[in-house]
C-alpha cells in the first residue's frame, strides 16, 4: 500500500519532479498540476509550487551528435578509456530507452594541437563537444574564446574567463577539501589539527582547504606534513599529540634530578578534530589504532575519499572506525539511477578493483548532465542527483559537485542520511 500523504512525502514528490522533468517542460507542468490536486493545502504552494510553474525553461541541448575528445591511447589512456567506458553505459542505456543520440570519440593522444581535433569534430556535425580531460589541453582550447557549440571541458582551467558555450567539469579534489571545510564548521569544531602529506598534491589541497577555512573560522590550523615513502603517517599523529614533546620534558627532569622517574604519556588537549588530507587507504588505516594507543580515541576524525576503495580488506576497514569522510554516491551505494550501470560495468571490466573506479562516474555524469546543462545554469539552486555527486552550475560555468557523507562502523561503510523530518499534516 502507498504511504500516507503527509507533508514530507509532499515535500519528497515536489522535488522528484523538480529534477526528473527538467528537460521535459511540458510533462512537468503536467505533473505540478497533479501534485497540486494532491496536495491541496501543502504550505509548499505558495512558494516552490509557484516558482516552478511560472520559472522560464530553457530548451534542452541538442544531443544529436556528441563528440568526445578523450586520450584513449598513450599515457593517460587509462583515464580515458574508464570515462569512455562509464559514458556508453549511460549512452546504451538511454537508448534502450527509445534515444538516439550519435557518439563519436577522438583520441586526443594522436595531435598536439586540440583546437585541429576540435574543429574536426565540429565539421563532422557535432552539436556538443565533450572534453578534453587534460589540463593543458583544456588551457589551449579555452583560449580560443569563441564556442559555436556547447562544450563540456572535463577539466578546469586555471584562467577566470567565461565565454558562452564553454562549461567546466572535474573531479576537483580541491572542491573535496573545501566541503570538509565546511562540514567540519557546521559540525562546531574551532580548533583543527591536520595531516597532509608532502608534495605537490599536498601542497594544493592544503592550500585549497586553509583558503576556505578562513572563510569560517580565524582560529589557525594547527598543520603536520609528513613524508609518504619515508615517514609514514604515526609519527605524525604523535607529533600532533605533542607526545614527542611528553617524552623530552621527562627526559630533562632525569637530567636535572639525576635519577629516574616514574611517568605516564599525556597527551595534548587543545584540539578538538583531526583532519587527514589526501592520505591513502593504507595510511588512514594506522590513524584510529594509534590514538586509542595515545589515549585519544575520541577525537573526531575527518578524510578526503581517497582514503577510502571498493578493493579494501576487512581488517583494514575495522581500524578506521569512527572515521567520518566524504565521496560520492557512486562509491557509498546511494546513487538510484546509477547503481545498475555500476553493476553492468563492474561484471564487463571488474571496475571495483581499478583505481579508476571513480572516473567511470565522471563519464556517467558527463553524458547525463548535457540535457539539462542549461536550465541548472537558469537555476543557481537547482541541482541534479548523479553519480559523481549533485551538481549544479555556479556563475564560472563550472559544473560543481556537492559530494555525501559516511562513516566506518564495525569494519562497513555507513552513509550518513541526513533527514528533516516534519509532522504528519
Amino acid at each position: 500500500s502507498q504511504p500516507p500523504r503527509n507533508q514530507l512525502r509532499g515535500w519528497r514528490e515536489l522535488a522528484h519532479i523538480s529534477k526528473s522533468y527538467l528537460n521535459r517542460p511540458q510533462l512537468m507542468k503536467q505533473k505540478l498540476k497533479e501534485w497540486r490536486r494532491l496536495y491541496p493545502q501543502h504550505p509548499a504552494i505558495d512558494d516552490m509550487y509557484k516558482t516552478l510553474v511560472e520559472r522560464k525553461i530553457e530548451q534542452p541541448i541538442q544531443t544529436e551528435q556528441i563528440a568526445v575528445l578523450l586520450p584513449l591511447t598513450g599515457r593517460y589512456s587509462a583515464a580515458g578509456n574508464a570515462i569512455r567506458d562509464g559514458l556508453l553505459a549511460a549512452y546504451y542505456a538511454a537508448r534502450a530507452k527509445g534515444e538516439s543520440t550519435q557518439v563519436r570519440f577522438y583520441d586526443t593522444a594522436s595531435t598536439a594541437d586540440i583546437n585541429v581535433l576540435y574543429d574536426q569534430a565540429i565539421a563532422d556535425g557535432s552539436k556538443v563537444v565533450l572534453g578534453p580531460l587534460r589540463r593543458d589541453k583544456v588551457t589551449s582550447l579555452y583560449q580560443r574564446g569563441e564556442f559555436t557549440v556547447p562544450t563540456i571541458a572535463l577539466n578546469y582551467t586555471e584562467l577566470d574567463q567565461t565565454y558562452k558555450n564553454f562549461f567546466q567539469f572535474s573531479l576537483s579534489p580541491e572542491d573535496e577539501v573545501k566541503q570538509v571545510a565546511e562540514r567540519m564548521w557546521r559540525d562546531g569544531y574551532n580548533s583543527v589539527a591536520l595531516i597532509s602529506p608532502q608534495g605537490g598534491w599536498g601542497d594544493r589541497l592544503l592550500t585549497a582547504f586553509e583558503k576556505r577555512w578562513k572563510e569560517y573560522n580565524n582560529v589557525e590550523l594547527d598543520i603536520y606534513r609528513y613524508d609518504e615513502k619515508n615517514e609514514g603517517i604515526a609519527n605524525s599523529i604523535k607529533r600532533v599529540l605533542n607526545i614527542d614533546t611528553s617524552k623530552q620534558r621527562v627526559r630533562d627532569l632525569r637530567r636535572v634530578l639525576g635519577r629516574g622517574i616514574k611517568y605516564s604519556e599525556r597527551r595534548r588537549k587543545d584540539i578538538d578534530v583531526i583532519f587527514v588530507l589526501g592520505v591513502s587507504n593504507k595510511d588512514a588505516a594506522q590513524i584510529r589504532p594509534q590514538l586509542k594507543y595515545f589515549g585519544a580515541d575520541e577525537l573526531p576524525v575527518y578524510a578526503t575519499s581517497q582514503i577510502y576503495s571498493l578493493s579494501m580488506n576487512r581488517r583494514m576497514t575495522r581500524d578506521m572506525d569512527g572515521i567520518l569522510f566524504s565521496d560520492m554516491p557512486w562509491m557509498l551505494g546511494t546513487s538510484q539511477g546509477a547503481q545498475g550501470l555500476r553493476q553492468a560495468l563492474n561484471k564487463s571490466f571488474s571496475i571495483e578493483q581499478s583505481p579508476n573506479i571513480r572516473l567511470y562516474a565522471f563519464g556517467v555524469d558527463a553524458y547525463r548532465v548535457l540535457p539539462i546543462l542549461r536550465n541548472l545554469q537558469l537555476s543557481p539552486f537547482e541541482r541534479y542527483e548523479g553519480a559523481t555527486g549533485y551538481l549544479h552550475v555556479n556563475k564560472q560555468r563550472h559544473i560543481e559537485r556537492e559530494l555525501e557523507w559516511a562513516f566506518f562502523n564495525g569494519g562497513e561503510v555507513q552513509p550518513i542520511t541526513e533527514l528533516v523530518t516534519e509532522p504528519e499534516s
